[in-house]
């Protein structure tokens, strides 16, 4: 929470807050989201650094919470980031999970595994989002999953489809 840089510092001055887990539910790490107006040259978003206990690479954001509903549904929507889970979640899609914005990898294509084979890739529709999707079909297509690909109209993100669409529209687009 604290970094040295010649002074010590707050790393998440002016931000909100979010819990990360991992895959058992513990705790492992925090995001901040920018909140109040700060300099062009902050990122958005500020993690915890990597550690033993934290591994983007290795975290599925929401997974601990959502198991019973991916049972339940057989699928999994696997959004990019987790302000993309917590708006899908609001409009009660609860069976998704947030690759923390980091690339597919295959641990965590073993951990859905474990519950569902049937995925539903629900990246950003901006050039990074479509290259991720690219790769992450290739990734989840060799891990013998099923792919559904939702596509969000014009270069948005999850979040803010759900938030002017509702989640219902989710399964439609």
């Amino acid at each position: 929470l604290i970094r040295n840089a010649a002074n010590y510092h707050d790393t998440f001055k002016n931000r909100i807050m979010f819990p990360i887990k991992d895959l058992e539910g513990n705790v492992v790490g925090f995001s901040g989201r920018k909140f109040l107006p700060s300099s062009e040259n902050e990122s958005k978003y500020i993690n915890t650094s990597e550690t033993i206990l934290f591994k983007k690479s290795e975290i599925l954001y929401n997974y601990s919470d959502c198991i019973n509903d991916v049972k339940s549904n057989n699928n999994v929507y696997l959004f990019e980031g987790f302000m993309d889970v917590i708006a899908a979640v609001r409009a009660n899609v609860k069976n998704c999970v947030a690759s923390m914005g980091t690339a597919l990898t295959n641990n965590q294509i073993n951990a859905i595994r474990r519950v569902t084979n049937n995925v539903i890739l629900c990246y950003d529709s901006d050039g990074p989002g479509v290259a991720a999707t690219i790769k992450a079909i290739y990734l989840l297509a060799n891990a013998s999953m099923n792919i559904n690909v939702v596509s969000i109209p014009d270069g948005k993100d999850a979040d803010e489809y759900i938030f002017n669409n509702g989640g219902e529209k989710l399964h439609h687009v």
